[in-house]
């Protein structure tokens, strides 16, 4: 193989290895988008991640009064939401009240859902991992988490990890 014939080779090399790189980066991409995709608009209900393994499952709902609990899935209004993209944070809005879901403060756990105002308490951030989403309250920081009938807000981590994991149906 002459010295041409080696600069054909390594330029090839060259494109072959660049364009593999730009594939990569695109499917990132795509895959981001894909799943950022999945989270926005709705309606859906969230699942509890726990409850899937241990039947039956249960559902995020909203009360008439506020209060956030999980219950029996039944396909209820109630326990339907929808999503709207923010670059600060998803805004979660009930299709029943068309209230947001709030995450209280550092000092209290309660998550309710009140009149949306645009706010950081009504700001989510949305991460999947292989056991489902985690939901991060921007205002505190602590993520969406459950005991198994209430739903509260608690460091992210701390305790069961699929206590603050969610399935979107």
């Amino acid at each position: 193989m002459g010295p041409w014939d080696m600069k054909k080779v390594l330029l090839i090399a060259t494109a072959v290895v660049s364009f593999a790189h730009s594939l990569s980066a695109m499917a990132a991409v795509s895959d981001k988008q894909d799943a950022q995709a999945m989270i926005t608009g709705g309606p859906f209900r969230w699942v509890a991640y726990f409850s899937v393994l241990n039947p039956p499952s249960r559902c995020v709902t909203a009360t008439e009064g506020g209060q956030v609990n999980l219950s029996i899935c039944d396909g209820g209004r109630y326990q339907m939401w929808s999503h709207s993209q923010n670059q600060l944070g998803d805004e979660i809005r009930n299709v029943q009240s068309d209230l947001c879901l709030q995450g209280g403060s550092p000092s209290s756990p309660s998550v309710t859902t009140q009149a949306c105002n645009g706010g950081n308490a009504q700001r989510w951030v949305l991460t999947q991992d292989r056991l489902g989403w985690s939901m991060r309250n921007v205002s505190t920081g602590y993520c969406l988490d459950t005991n198994g009938s209430a739903v509260l807000q608690i460091y992210c981590g701390l305790g069961d990890p699929a206590r603050q994991r969610w399935i979107q149906q």
